[in-house]
């Protein structure tokens, strides 16, 4: 079958009607309402399709495979498009499929038309009736009813470096029309004027040879242009944004009263230094600054939405869908953000951020999210005095961080607030009352600690493997200190403690190496760091049996005048103790409380003890003279 008159009358031609014939042109009468699915598929010879009057819908695949078609005229009745209506056709690359429509481009938006209606054919134009008479070369043009013009690839485009001019006819083109340059995968740069305020929906879809977009005005005439729909806007595809007005420094101001960066906005955005986004900003889209290579960035908020919803962390901005690839998105040169509004920091918001050095956030912050500036590259950090706790890992592994401002107010520092970091020094603030765990722990570079006098507790494991740590004085308001805490300190020399154990009021532990490892009294002289050789305790009323037994390298023990009693084997085989003064306020001295302490050549026993048990003083062979007091009734 090469040639078929299909008859007025006819309203509908069924599915595969003449699939796979050998047609080489159709004419459809007016008559035809429905062309059905694949009706003239794979008709390989079919070079042209003339649909005159009535046919309002074009089903799936009904030309599809019609490798010779070169000419397909719809009419303005035509209201619906299926799913691949020309797919496979062209296989030859020297032909372009032009196709001609009766209806005005209005009609043409209006037309339902399936997502991929158009998959996998090679089209250039869509040829409206009130296109024809507005053209040049490259481009066709219809007149606005606001006198502009829209613009759009004209019969003869060329593609490749297309610059769109910025009037025709005298006045100014202000739109890029809808589908204007779509599937045009052989534009590799486009020009638009600064008198384009508008680009339709799915402009450049599908220009995926895409790599530059040139504008030939400012940033903010850039952003105030009007996009319809995601792939209006040529930075969906392209790689780099050129600006033509950008300041001689690259700083960019965001003019006030914008309240939405689209995403792929600024993508790409070239000779830019700096960023600057007003407060009225209540939107960032994804993508907005990717690839944007600026050493500072001040913004209202961090994320998507000023109101903390959706996406919370700054990579965001440039492309990152989760805080685990800030590092990957966050430009290397970026060192300083500055947060100008909101009030709070969400979770994880500058994770893995290591080029940046500096953010500042608002005074009226009250919270900062967990992990907020984990692993980041910050140096310093002041807390807003409005925060009321430092949560979990908010500042952990910033190796740089060599000091933090917590104000007064903060009552929590939690769990691992600063694992890892390289803070030098820490003034904690009288506000704050308990530590979590591992709070300060492998900080490395820590020196000078000075605490809270009203911190209740200390967690397991808050200062581990603080190595440089030398001295830490803890004030009487600590009840607890938990397992740990003080683990692989291995420079400490002195500590300065409420009481001994792991409780003020003596349950649970009740030795001094609870706090460097060991939960039994066991081997507690072996987990002590070598370093220390100075205990001053400043409250308890007793030394607890086994408290001190072993610790072979404490050389100075100072016993408050709250104790009252010195329990068995208290200070047993601290063999390089040298001298203790036992306080007045201790009544009983308890079996072998300081036997075998070899190096003690002085002692004091004050004026109240009654009793002091069986080897209290055993093996103290450097003690050449002590004095018992009078009040001692049994030795």
């Amino acid at each position: 079958l090469t040639s078929i008159t299909i008859p007025e009358g006819i309203t509908k031609i069924g599915n595969n009607a003449f699939a796979g014939s050998g047609l080489t042109k159709v004419t459809i009468p007016s008559t035809v309402e429905v062309i059905g699915e694949y009706a003239f598929a794979q008709s390989d010879k079919l070079e042209k399709v003339t649909i005159n009057g009535a046919a309002t819908t074009l089903g799936d695949h009904c030309f599809a495979e019609c490798g010779a078609l070169t000419t397909i005229s719809l009419g303005a009745n035509v209201l619906a498009l299926g799913n691949e209506v020309f797919s496979g056709c062209l296989t030859d690359e020297e032909y372009e499929l032009i196709r001609g429509y009766g209806g005005t481009l209005e009609q043409w938006s209006l037309l339902s038309k399936a997502d991929n209606w158009d998959a996998d054919t090679q089209t250039i134009d869509i040829l409206c009736s009130d296109a024809g008479t507005d053209k040049d070369e490259q481009c066709t043009y219809v007149l606005l009813e606001d006198d502009t013009y829209s613009v759009q690839a004209g019969l003869n485009f060329v593609a490749g470096d297309v610059e769109i001019p910025g009037t025709f006819n005298g006045k100014p083109v202000a739109a890029i029309a809808q589908e204007a340059f779509k599937n045009r995968a052989d534009i590799t740069s486009v020009r638009i004027p600064g008198s384009v305020t508008s680009i339709e929906r799915d402009a450049f879809l599908s220009c995926d040879g895409l790599i530059k977009v040139y504008f030939k005005g400012d940033v903010n005439n850039w952003l105030a242009i009007k996009m319809e729909s995601e792939q209006s806007d040529p930075m969906f595809v392209a790689e780099t944004l050129h600006i033509e007005n950008i300041p001689e420094d690259g700083a960019i101001a965001i003019q006030d009263g914008l309240t939405e960066i689209r995403s792929n906005a600024l993508k790409g955005l070239q000779g830019v230094t700096s960023i600057a986004v007003p407060n009225s900003v209540k939107r960032i889209g994804i993508n907005a600054f990717h690839g944007c290579n600026v050493t500072e960035m001040t913004i209202p908020f961090v994320g998507h939405n000023a109101d903390g919803s959706g996406e919370v962390h700054f990579g965001y901005i440039f492309g990152a869908s989760s805080a685990n690839s800030n590092g990957k998105y966050v430009p290397d040169s970026l060192k300083v953000v500055n947060v100008t509004d909101g009030e709070k920091i969400g979770e994880s918001a500058f994770f893995g951020c290591v080029n940046v050095t500096n953010i500042t956030i608002p005074d009226d912050i009250t919270s900062i999210g967990e992990m907020a500036f984990h692993n980041s590259g910050l140096t310093n950090f002041v807390i807003p005095n409005g925060v009321k706790e430092v949560a979990f890992a908010t500042f952990g592994y910033c190796k740089n961080l060599i000091e933090v401002t917590i104000p007064n107010g903060v009552t929590r520092i939690g769990d691992s607030a600063f694992t890892g970091s390289g803070l030098k020094g820490i003034d904690m603030p009288n506000s704050v009352t308990e530590m979590g765990i591992s709070v300060f722990s492998s900080c490395h570079n820590l020196v000078d600690v000075k605490m809270s006098e009203c911190l209740e507790n200390i967690g397991d494991g808050a200062f581990k493997y603080c190595d440089k740590l030398e001295k830490i004085i803890i004030p009487n308001s600590v009840k607890t200190i938990d397992q740990n805490a003080f683990s692989e300190c291995n420079a400490l020399s002195s500590i300065t403690v409420p009481f001994v154990g792991g409780r003020a009021d003596g349950t649970g532990a009740k030795h001094i190496g609870y706090w460097f490892g060991t939960p039994s009294n066991s081997n507690r002289g072996n987990v002590l760091p070598q370093s220390l050789k100075e205990v001053i305790i400043t409250g308890g009323t007793s030394i607890s049996e086994d408290s001190f037994r072993g610790c072979q390298y404490i050389e100075r023990i100072v016993i408050p005048s709250s104790v009252t009693t010195i329990e068995d084997h208290a200070f047993h085989d601290c063999v390089a103790l040298t001298g203790i003064v036992i306080p007045n306020s201790v009544t009983t001295i308890g079996k072998y409380a300081f036997g075998g302490c070899r190096a003690m050549e002085s002692l004091v026993i004050g004026n109240h003890v009654e009793s002091i048990d069986d080897g209290a003083f055993e093996l103290c062979s450097k003690i050449t003279e002590i004095e018992i007091p009078s009040s001692v009734k049994y030795i």
